[in-house]
């Protein structure tokens, strides 16, 4: 409980905490309620590559979830930035219902690659193209390296392989936007205004939220909802500050805890 006690904000995972596929996990609307009402201050942040910022927001509003744009990081704004920082044209391996995301970052004479989560275009001719321009010399920027996430009908394979396959063909390191990379951690702290020591990351990715997180100094919370899977948390060099069954009974016994004054 000493752990939990120190708590006073919160980083907030997405798929596999809040929701399952399009599924809430049991009370996550609520405990986001309870947190509104006890001031608790949180923000979001996710790592999806599927669909832009404006649908996350209208997908969480849409199943109940009060949480503002402002309250959201993610991995595909953390990547625009970048990209528009460094003034390189990419070649997008993307969905096209995502490419809002990157408006005004240019396209002809790629010199950058860019990858996040589109299973339609995960075929020889785009990883070809991409495998091209990284053997001149071009970056490979990944969204995320997730190995694999969970929807309502099961595990699905995520970008990270792909990412992989990419790297070892062209003999090249891909930069991390996404969790967990330290920057993005960063960007959320700094806007809840909060020491990292003072805040939990509360995620179902053993290493992307939990590893990532504890790495810059906040607590890591695994729940055991989502992509966790008993045999891959023991056999990870990973451990987490906290193990709960889901994001609601987290939040309820730290709100406990805080009510309490411990």
């Amino acid at each position: 409980s000493s752990l939990m006690s120190a708590v006073d904000g919160l980083l907030i995972d997405i798929s596999g905490t809040l929701l399952v596929g399009n599924t809430p996990t049991p009370g996550a609307v609520e405990a986001i309620a309870k947190l509104r009402a006890c001031d608790v201050p949180f923000r979001i942040v996710t790592n999806t590559s599927k669909e832009s910022s404006d649908a996350i927001l209208t997908r969480l509003h849409t199943l109940g979830f009060d949480i503002q744009q402002e309250e959201i990081f993610t991995a595909l704004s953390a990547a625009r930035s970048v990209l528009l920082e460094q003034r390189k044209a990419c070649f997008f391996i993307m969905r096209e219902e995502v490419m809002s995301d990157f408006e005004g970052v240019p396209t002809s004479n790629p010199s950058a690659v860019v990858v996040g989560l589109s299973p339609e275009n995960f075929d020889y001719k785009h990883m070809n193209t991409a495998f091209r321009i990284l053997l001149e010399g071009g970056t490979l920027i990944a969204i995320n390296k997730s190995r694999y996430y969970k929807t309502e009908d099961g595990y699905q394979m995520a970008s990270g392989g792909v990412v992989a396959a990419l790297e070892y063909a062209a003999s090249t390191e891909a930069v991390v936007v996404g969790k967990p990379s330290q920057a993005f951690f960063k960007s959320a702290l700094d806007s809840l205004g909060l020491d990292a020591s003072s805040v939990a990351m509360i995620g179902d990715d053993i290493d992307d939220d939990v590893f990532g997180s504890q790495r810059i100094g906040c607590k890591g919370v695994l729940v055991k909802t989502g992509k966790y899977i008993q045999r891959v948390v023991d056999a990870s060099q990973v451990t987490p500050d906290v193990i709960t069954d889901n994001f609601a009974s987290y939040v309820d016994k730290l709100l406990q805890l805080r009510a309490k004054g411990e």
